[in-house]
């Protein structure tokens, strides 16, 4: 969005510069991300935005309590 309103110049990804900023790819695509869900047992190749809604963490990952 700041990108649109002419905020800032440019709108690539500051983190791995490969991508256009948006919140698919700094919550799944950008390397970053892609290596936290994987270490948490994540696919988030294959589950994208969406699967992030669905997912059931492993026993290995501490979830807090329903509240």
């Amino acid at each position: 969005m700041l990108f649109k309103k002419n905020i800032i110049d440019n709108d690539i990804c500051e983190i791995c510069n490969n991508a256009t900023e948006s919140a698919e790819h700094i919550i799944c695509d950008c390397n970053l991300a892609s290596q936290l869900w994987q270490r948490i047992g994540f696919d988030n190749a294959s589950a994208g935005l969406d699967g992030i809604h669905t997912w059931v963490p492993p026993a290995t990952v501490k979830t807090l309590p329903p509240s």
